[in-house]
């Protein structure tokens, strides 16, 4: 049987949905702004065309074909325009300040769900 008391004070964790405003990079606008700093190069491994960043922007390698026919389905010159499609959305590593204009930074907003746990609860042996 279980004890009344301790079942009553034993809350179950929420999960609450939280916004989320995050700054990223769009490589296609790399594609589109013809940036001197877009590395072509050819993978050692599969002989595939691949993308990446001269300055360090960002170190992924990209693969060409696919970003250049997600290019084709989505031209426009706008940074982050249609995000909730891109494939090719980066997290930003670097301060806005070290970027330059044709890099193509800028802020997505999404909903994440977040588990809230009580206060209490962090202050148990568990959290310690």
């Amino acid at each position: 049987m279980v004890d009344q008391s301790i079942s009553e004070k034993i809350e179950l964790p929420q999960i609450r949905s939280k916004r989320r405003t995050e700054r990223v990079l769009d490589p296609r606008m790399c594609v589109i702004n013809h940036c001197p700093f877009l590395l072509r190069s050819t993978g050692r491994e599969d002989q595939q065309q691949h993308y990446n960043c001269g300055a360090g922007v960002f170190q992924a390698q990209l693969p060409a074909d696919d970003l250049h026919e997600y290019i084709a389905e989505n031209p426009e010159p706008v940074a982050g325009y249609n995000a909730d499609t891109n494939p090719f959305l980066l997290r930003l590593l670097m301060a806005t300040e070290c970027l330059r204009p044709e890099c193509g930074d800028t802020d997505i907003e999404y909903i994440e769900r977040v588990l809230d746990i009580d206060p209490k609860e962090l202050k148990t042996e568990l959290f310690s």
